[in-house]
């Protein structure tokens, strides 16, 4: 039996999503004993509608070009106004859908400035400034060494540090600093004996009364002025009384709960914020729209790479031969991926029960109709009857006066680390550092220019102490002797217990790991081709334009053949020979044995210590020559002042995360916008 009639939406929308669904190849399989196949969805609605003598409306479906994003943000909330006036309707009744989280952000904040109340699908609080605050709070009570927690409350409005006091102050400490620099430096400036203070007075209350999670919660709330009855304040206290409940707590103390926390978020946990307003304009992801309608639905960003979403390339690729040969596609890859997006914007578009508009940003050059689906769609000279195409309007804000603007909400964070650097921060590099600025510019502004020190994991405590010895080892060769397995073995033992690894658990299993990684890596040596250990731990500097590069070479050997072999040892998991390939770091290796000591880097070898293997990569001329292009670009982007926050799944197990203004997101309480955790039907 297949579906023939729809109830939800009018023939302009059955027919337009009809001829977008058309696109992906026929349909090979069966349905029961009728042969699969397409055709359009007849309204139900507009034929009950005849049937009564009346005209059935007819409201074509609409692509709107728009120049901008802020153009779009700004007609689909001036058309909405627009449509709630002639329809007299509920706010409840609009929908906006979109492909990623990332998109929404200008829209809520158009809402917000009209004094239209929306809800968010899936709003994290643990994103919004003020639970940040509360979260440093909590980690700075904890403990005086959490300096990114630390950062954050010296900058709360209640106290009156200087940004660029602390920031000279911080500059000043050595650079070998540890956990705990921020506390040092606020005990000697104006201002700073505040902040440590207020802290200690409420460590005092929470130590005093004994008080667990949620009650040193409650003690921190009120000795900070945070708003109780504030809606992201409430999701938290809700969280942690719930997993005070669940009993998966030892101790239920304050540190336990942000131990948690740091691998619930981790693992990808949020806290979500339930809905206190019913009658609102809905916001969400398409997925999370599915099995749902509204009256008027909104797509945002209707072109390629957007939504369609650009095809990644899969970790692990399906056995053809384990497709399902009555499957309703047989197409892999890419085109698989195309025909997926293809039917998520079918149910986007089908969402719609009476109105559809979809944004999208015009064609370039000759070319005007937009980039992806739309495309199709505006030049099927079958769809003129259901589908028609018009440019965003001009700003219509003063079109309705009774609309409320809200302030932009912010934080002294923001503004903090908002401030230029006080120094050419691209005068002097290493490999990491031009990597870390790739990776996010703002995480780089972070570690370069405020210093503020992270916590070293156990993992690069363990990672320190094996070059140490593998440095002592490889200097004895050079000498003329070879440690034996049990001198690694009591050498490393005696290093690794004055590393500092707090966590008993982790430092007798790093013990084990490195005790059995260095025999085999000696019984390796045995049997491995000689060569002339030449240099170990060498530091280097070389120029690549007008930039200073420096780094650390862990090896460097004389080949059988007379050309260098540069070795990099890697405790952590494994690196593949992509990675060598890739390797930034090995490139500026190859660069400095060429410029500091004239020598031809034969091979550039990450030796992977947890399989005891090397992977082995070289490096052209050409290839050099890319890495100095790409050093000098990224130190002009620095000396430039772009140190925008990039986003991306890194943030995740970002040291910094809490301080990034880039991912925070506001309520605009001005607007009276509400959040809600799960999607609800907005009939």
């Amino acid at each position: 039996m297949t579906l023939e009639k729809n109830r939800r939406s009018t023939t302009s929308i059955l027919q337009s999503a009809f001829a977008l669904i058309a696109e992906n190849p026929a349909i090979v399989g069966r349905v029961g004993m009728v042969p699969a196949g397409r055709s359009p969805l007849i309204s139900a609605r507009d034929e009950d509608e005849a049937r009564a003598g009346r005209q059935p409306p007819n409201v074509p479906a609409e692509a709107v070009l728009v120049a901008s994003y802020e153009a779009e943000s700004s007609d689909l909330v001036s058309t909405i106004l627009l449509k709630r006036r002639a329809a007299r309707c509920r706010w409840a009744d609009f929908a906006v859908l979109y492909r990623l989280h990332s998109h929404r952000d200008l829209v809520a904040s158009e809402l917000a400035e009209r004094g239209i109340p929306f809800s968010i699908e899936s709003m994290d609080v643990t994103d919004m400034p003020q639970v940040r605050d509360l979260l440093a709070c909590l980690g700075a009570v904890v403990s005086a060494n959490d300096d990114a927690s630390l950062f954050r409350v010296a900058a709360l409005s209640q106290f009156s540090i200087d940004p660029k006091k602390l920031r000279a102050g911080m500059q000043a400490l050595p650079k070998d600093s540890t956990s705990g620099a921020i506390a040092l430096v606020l005990a000697q400036m104006e201002g700073g004996a505040a902040v440590l203070a207020a802290l200690e007075q409420a460590r005092d209350e929470i130590r005093s009364a004994g008080a667990q999670a949620r009650d040193a919660l409650e003690i921190v709330l009120r000795r900070f002025g945070f708003a109780r009855h504030e809606r992201p304040v409430m999701a938290v206290m809700d969280f942690v009384a719930a997993w005070e409940r669940k009993a998966i707590t030892k101790t239920g103390e304050l540190s336990e709960l942000l131990e948690y926390l740091s691998y619930f978020r981790e693992a990808g946990g949020a806290i979500p914020l339930s809905s206190s307003e019913n009658d609102a304009v809905q916001l969400m992801t398409v997925h999370a729209a599915k099995g749902l309608e509204w009256n008027h639905v909104s797509i945002l960003r209707a072109n390629s790479s957007s939504f369609p979403a650009s095809y990644k390339e899969t970790l692990v690729e399906f056995p053809s031969e384990l497709i399902d040969p009555d499957s309703v596609t047989r197409a892999e890859g890419k085109p698989l991926h195309h025909e997926e997006e293809r039917r998520l914007f079918y149910v986007a578009m089908t969402r719609a029960r009476d109105t559809l508009a979809i944004y999208a940003r015009p064609g370039k050059g000759k070319e005007t109709a937009p980039a992806g689906f739309l495309r199709e769609m505006v030049k099927d000279q079958n769809l003129a009857r259901w589908f028609r195409t018009r440019h965003a309007r001009p700003s219509q804000t003063d079109l309705f006066p009774e609309a409320r603007r809200a302030e932009a909400l912010g934080s002294r964070t923001s503004e903090w680390l908002a401030l230029p650097p006080s120094s050419d921060l691209s005068a002097r590099l290493s490999a990491s550092g031009v990597e870390t600025y790739q990776r996010c510019p703002l995480q780089f502004k972070f570690a370069r220019e405020w210093k503020i020190p992270r916590d070293v994991p156990a993992a690069m405590q363990y990672g320190a102490v094996m070059h140490r010895v593998l440095c002592k080892y490889f200097d004895e060769l050079r000498s003329r002797r070879t440690m034996s397995e049990d001198e690694l073995s009591e050498l490393f033992r005696a290093s690794l217990a004055t590393a500092g690894i707090s966590d008993r658990y982790q430092h007798d299993l790093y013990e084990r790991q490195g005790d059995a990684q260095l025999r085999d890596f000696a019984a390796a040596r045995r049997t491995a081709p000689e060569t002339e250990v030449l240099h170990t731990e060498q530091w280097f500097e070389i120029r690549i334009g007008g930039v200073a590069v420096v780094g650390r070479i862990d090896r460097m050997d004389r080949g059988s053949d007379g050309r260098i072999i540069v070795t990099d040892y890697k405790t952590g998991k494994p690196r593949s020979q992509e990675d060598a390939d890739e390797s930034l770091q090995l490139s500026v290796y190859a660069l400095a044995a060429q410029q500091n000591w004239g020598y031809d880097a034969g091979s550039l070898v990450f030796y992977n210590l947890e399989e005891n293997t090397p992977v082995l990569t070289r490096r052209s001329a050409a290839q050099l020559e890319e890495v100095r292009l790409k050093v000098a670009e990224v130190a002009e982007n620095i000396a430039l002042g772009n140190f925008k926050a990039k986003v991306g799944f890194h943030c995740r197990f970002c040291p910094y995360n809490n301080l990034c203004p880039e991912t925070e997101k506001h309520l605009y309480p001005a607007a009276r916008a509400t959040e809600c955790s799960a999607a609800k039907s907005a009939r």
